[in-house]
């Protein structure tokens, strides 16, 4: 037995639906740029293009650190990893390092950040994206006398005693 159903009410069901689509797309149009989240759905591909680097200028102004998201997977949000790039006022990029991971959810981002009042290190601490090891926080010290970037634990040839500090 066939199924005939008149050409007219075909289209008269199809409008309807297609601009029912057409308003849950835009709905959903609100795409989650910030969170540290994973999506379970992609997100359109030329979202979030507006998002910006966290900068932290050093207490006397020479060096500023910046923390850009690294946009790999768009099952996630942009800030899902990140990566860390040290300048000088002028500039000029003194050291850079990548936390990502190949698909966007085995790397790293950044949780908090903070110059020393002398300006002489950058210390920051990270969350894992998730993958083999969410429970890892590494913390990562750039020391400007060093020109180099350390995990907290040996720096310099130095044992380092964490203290964090919390407050404004």
């Amino acid at each position: 037995m066939r199924c005939a159903m008149p050409l007219s009410m075909l289209l008269s069901l199809s409008i309807p639906g297609l601009v029912s689509m057409t308003y849950a797309n835009d709905a959903s149009a609100e795409v989650t740029c910030s969170g540290h989240k994973l999506l379970p759905i992609p997100r359109p591909q030329s979202s979030c293009s507006d998002v910006k680097p966290r900068i932290y200028p050093s207490p006397d102004g020479a060096l500023r650190a910046l923390v850009f998201t690294v946009d790999v997977s768009l099952y996630a949000t942009p800030d899902m990893e990140s990566r860390v790039v040290i300048r000088t006022s002028k500039g000029d990029t003194l050291t850079s390092k990548d936390y990502s991971s190949p698909r966007g959810a085995n790397g790293y981002y950044v949780f908090n950040a903070k110059w020393s009042p002398d300006s002489q290190f950058f210390v920051y601490s990270m969350s894992s994206s998730g993958g083999h090891s969410p429970w890892s926080f590494p913390m990562m010290v750039y020391s400007r006398q060093c020109q180099s970037r350390r995990q907290m634990s040996v720096f310099c040839g130095v044992w380092w005693h964490v203290v964090v500090v919390t407050g404004g």
